[in-house]
């Protein structure tokens, strides 16, 4: 399938636009899976001669951080969602948007790809990432992270459709 050059410009504009929301969410998602991930590993490792010492225990809670990923992910995809559909309620707006020379539909599925590539793409990439991360744990430990991740993908992309 091709693309036309009114899709590649609507999609590459909004790209765009969301810049800087794009950075913090990488920020966040990287600092929310393989580095919270990798430090409780550290820990985890570190403390468990220490813990044996004493006859204790050890909590492990691994898991846990793919689905804050997931949730910080569904926050995300709702406000670029709203950013990126916020001209639909402003009557200036949409006669700029209606006056140019691309379709409606165009400039709707333009955006809403930019909404889900925007969205998805760095939460497979973190996700991978992190899933590597908790290999080091186990490949039992990973097989649920990366089932985690999946059904949160998933789900994200659901919510996406939905709003």
């Amino acid at each position: 399938m091709k693309c036309s050059k009114a899709f590649k410009s609507v999609f590459s504009d909004s790209l765009r636009r969301f810049l800087p929301f794009s950075i913090a969410y990488w920020a966040l998602l990287v600092y929310v899976y393989p580095i919270s991930e990798g430090i409780n590993y550290l820990q985890l490792h570190f403390m468990k001669n220490v813990v044996r010492d004493f006859g204790g225990d050890i909590a492990n809670n691994s898991n846990i951080y793919v689905f804050e990923c997931v949730y910080l992910a569904m926050i995300f995809a709702t406000v670029i969602s709203f950013m990126a559909f916020s001209y639909l309620h402003n009557k200036r707006s949409m006669d700029f948007y209606g006056s140019m020379p691309v379709s409606r539909r165009t400039q709707f599925f333009g955006r809403m790809v930019a909404v889900v590539a925007s969205t998805i793409v760095p939460l497979i990439i973190v996700c991978l990432i992190g899933n590597g991360v908790v290999l080091f744990r186990g490949f039992e430990d990973a097989v649920v992270a990366f089932f985690c991740g999946t059904v949160g993908i998933l789900g994200n992309i659901a919510f996406i459709a939905f709003i």
